[in-house]
């Protein structure tokens, strides 16, 4: 990377072709970190439906409850994390990108918005070279993972509730 190349950035996708060619996603019935899913809304749908199930509720009868739900945790357990990490580092950039999204319907951009907005994020704060950013990356993938299961309580008791 050159010094006059330092400040550009790769175009990240816009909220509607980040959305394009979106399928709703069916429950798996089992639940790996969030790290590993290379789909997050896949996790979103898969962390939901085991949510319900730790309600004892089938997961199949309630649809739209782990849709809801799901964006629900995608919004508050992700979308707004990354914001505050971005707005931490001063980094209007990818305030604006995240800010660019519906939150009411964040299931079919979180495959396209979680790759480029968490990249950008790890630039902004300071990462330089694939090995920083993977690694940054990486944390934040562990961090998501102690995010989400510290909230389960919570939601299971929404479940409970009827909320979902």
């Amino acid at each position: 990377m050159g010094f006059l190349s330092r400040n550009r950035h790769p175009e990240m996708p816009s909220p509607q072709t980040a959305a394009e060619g979106y399928e709703p996603r069916t429950p798996n019935s089992s639940l790996g970190p969030f790290g590993a899913y290379e789909s997050k809304s896949q996790f979103m749908v898969d962390w939901a439906a085991d949510i319900f199930r730790q309600a004892d509720m089938d997961p199949g009868a309630h649809a739209d409850g782990i849709q809801d739900m799901a964006t629900i945790a995608a919004f508050t357990q992700l979308l707004y994390r990354m914001r505050a990490g971005a707005l931490s580092n001063n980094d209007r950039r990818s305030v604006e990108y995240l800010d660019a999204f519906d939150r009411g319907n964040l299931l079919p951009v979180l495959d396209t918005l979680y790759p480029a907005a968490i990249r950008s994020i790890a630039e902004g704060a300071g990462c330089r070279g694939d090995l920083m950013i993977d690694r940054f990356v990486q944390n934040f993938d562990g961090t998501f993972d102690e995010v989400f299961s510290g909230c389960r309580a919570e939601f299971v008791g929404g479940v409970l509730k009827g909320d979902f």
